[in-house]
C-alpha cells in the first residue's frame, strides 16, 4: 500500500490561552462584527474567509479550509496578528488559504469605515465586509 501525505500549511504553532499583550485588540467598532474577506491584494477573494474580534484582543475565524485563531497586537491604526494557528484540514482551497495567511501575517495597519475593515502591510491588502453582506 502506498501512503501519500498532503502538504498542509500551518500559519503557526498552537493556539494558546495566554494573557493578551499590553494594548492588544482590534479597533473598537470591530467588536461584535464578523468580517468576511471580500478582496485580497485588490482582487475579489472567491473562497470563504472570516475575521472576528473577541475580548482580550483575541482574533479568529474561518479560513478557506480551517478554523483559525490568534492575538491582535497594537492600538489602531497599528495592527499585527500574532500567534496565529489553524486546524489541520486539507481541502481544494489550500492555495487561497496560504495567500490569506500570508497577507494576514504581513498586516501592520488596520482601517475601518464605510462598512469595510482593511488590513495592510508588506505591499498586501485584505478588504473585509460584514459577513452576510453582498
Amino acid at each position: 500500500m502506498v501512503h501519500r501525505s498532503v502538504p498542509v500549511l500551518v500559519a503557526a504553532v498552537a493556539l494558546s490561552a495566554c494573557d493578551p499583550p499590553p494594548g492588544g485588540g482590534g479597533p473598537p467598532d470591530a467588536g461584535g462584527t464578523l468580517w468576511r474577506l471580500a478582496e485580497l491584494d485588490g482582487a475579489p477573494f472567491r473562497a470563504e474567509a472570516t475575521l472576528g474580534f473577541e475580548p482580550g484582543g483575541r482574533i479568529g475565524g474561518q479560513a478557506p479550509c480551517n478554523a483559525w485563531g490568534g492575538q491582535a497586537e497594537g492600538v489602531a491604526p497599528a495592527f499585527r496578528a500574532v500567534g496565529v494557528a489553524s486546524t489541520l484540514m486539507a481541502c481544494d482551497r489550500m492555495a487561497e488559504e496560504a495567500a490569506f495567511f500570508a497577507a494576514l501575517s504581513a498586516a501592520r495597519r488596520i482601517e475601518t469605515g464605510a462598512g469595510r475593515l482593511v488590513l495592510r502591510g508588506g505591499g498586501r491588502s485584505l478588504v473585509f465586509v460584514p459577513a452576510g453582506s453582498p
